[in-house]
């Protein structure tokens, strides 16, 4: 008899408004959240990044960082991640 784990799809959270130069200590931090698929920056937004998280409990513990200041000098957002498919309809 073979058992498999099926895992649940990451949750995923925005993170920004850090400084630009602080990208790398602020990915750092979220990672240490928990388990995290890799960080993936915005193509159009500066100071932007998606990051998955592989237990949902972690997740929320990132989302409950919106607003913290980081190193004493910065504050960063965090939200949900919201996937937005559209389907039109030839009618």
């Amino acid at each position: 008899v073979s058992w498999y784990v099926i895992m649940p799809p990451a949750k995923y959270v925005v993170v920004f408004g850090y400084p630009l130069d602080r990208y790398s200590v602020t990915v750092e931090y979220f990672r240490s959240l928990g388990a995290t698929t890799d960080p993936e920056q915005n193509d159009e937004i500066v100071n932007c990044f998606r990051l998955g998280y592989k237990n949902p409990v972690e997740a929320m513990r990132a989302v409950r960082k919106n607003g913290e200041v980081l190193g004493g000098v910065w504050m960063v957002g965090v939200k949900w991640h919201v996937s937005v498919s559209i389907q039109i309809s030839a009618d």
